[in-house]
């Protein structure tokens, strides 16, 4: 059984994907895929078939071979990871809800079909609760040494601050809120949009490509969650490079402006796995021009994308920074 499962992991693992653009190496480091080969190998470890289709059943998931559902297929589970092998295209479809995987195993067009979906704890293998709590030992463990600083090439820009380009997202919950990148053009050259008479524009550059513009902005991160209230510094930069790398998009809305600083909200969205992570920030002005100066941000890890309510039943006093 060792053996079997070792050689399910191994097969998986070295499937190539065709005909949706993406390179090899995303796929494999997706949690999508990781999670299949994943939960191929915790199938091949039930020791009988009724145990395996226990499984699905209780997950709520499909297997199909040859378009028939498997638990109506005489084919054991053993014998069809032998037939993918690492030249075996698959082609990977999803939809908002759920996601499709689909190998071509022969040349007779055999089909191994595998469909779940898109809930983050399934795929990730934790819950909410146990995903809040280990949010910032994941954040300390991310790998960053930094990034040369990047201006973007090709920008639809204008030459003055007055008409800067924005690429512009979903729009959530406030009417500010918004995705995508400010630059504006400075002699020869482009350059992010920066400055506190700008905040909204200058903001949504920080929470979105501080690594690539080399903001080492100081924050006071709070996580909150699940009676988790942990307080640790971060550094802005790191925090965008890691959201990217869990290919979360940030949105970004402006609340409030005094003489000193801004309030907002940032939600950082992860479309292939349904969730947000929802931030609250209090922005020095003077932290436009002092990266030392302490930007204090709360975060509420892992809402679940179209629950609303669980914004809310942890603790509702904390929403406004004002209060």
């Amino acid at each position: 059984m060792k053996n079997r499962l070792r050689t399910g992991i191994l097969i998986l693992s070295l499937a190539v994907l065709s005909g949706n653009g993406f390179a090899q190496q995303e796929v494999l480091r997706s949690p999508a895929y990781v999670f299949a080969k994943r939960y191929f190998a915790q199938l091949l470890s039930k020791p009988t078939k009724q145990e395996q289709l226990n499984l699905l059943s209780e997950d709520m998931l499909t297997l199909k071979i040859n378009g028939l559902d498997w638990k109506e297929s005489r084919i054991a589970l053993a014998s069809i990871l032998p037939e993918i092998n690492p030249d075996t295209p698959l082609s990977i479809r999803e939809s908002e809800k759920e996601f499709q995987f689909i190998w071509l195993v022969n040349e007779d067009r055999e089909t191994v079909e595998f469909r779940f979906p898109k809930q983050y704890n399934l795929i990730l293998g934790k819950d909410k609760k146990e995903l809040t709590q280990s949010f910032q030992s994941d954040l300390e463990a991310f790998p960053w040494e930094g990034a040369v600083k990047v201006i973007p090439r090709t920008v639809n820009s204008a030459d003055s601050l007055n008409s800067v380009y924005a690429d512009l997202g979903d729009i959530y919950m406030i009417p500010q809120m918004k995705s995508g990148q400010y630059i504006q053009r400075k002699g020869d050259r482009q350059e992010y949009v920066l400055n506190e008479r700008m905040g909204i524009e200058s903001l949504l550059n920080l929470f979105t490509n501080a690594d690539v513009m080399n903001r080492k902005n100081e924050l006071n991160v709070n996580v909150r969650g699940y009676n988790t209230n942990d307080t640790f510094d971060y550094t802005l930069d790191r925090l965008c490079a890691y959201m990217k790398d869990r290919n979360c998009t940030a949105y970004v809305g402006l609340e409030t402006e005094n003489d000193k600083e801004y309030t907002g909200t940032v939600f950082y969205v992860n479309r292939e796995l349904m969730y947000k992570h929802l931030v609250y920030f209090r922005f020095p002005k003077t932290a436009f021009m002092r990266e030392q100066e302490k930007v204090n941000i709360k975060v509420y890890p892992y809402i679940p994308i179209n629950n609303i309510a669980d914004l809310y039943e942890d603790a509702p006093k904390e929403m406004n920074y004002n209060k």
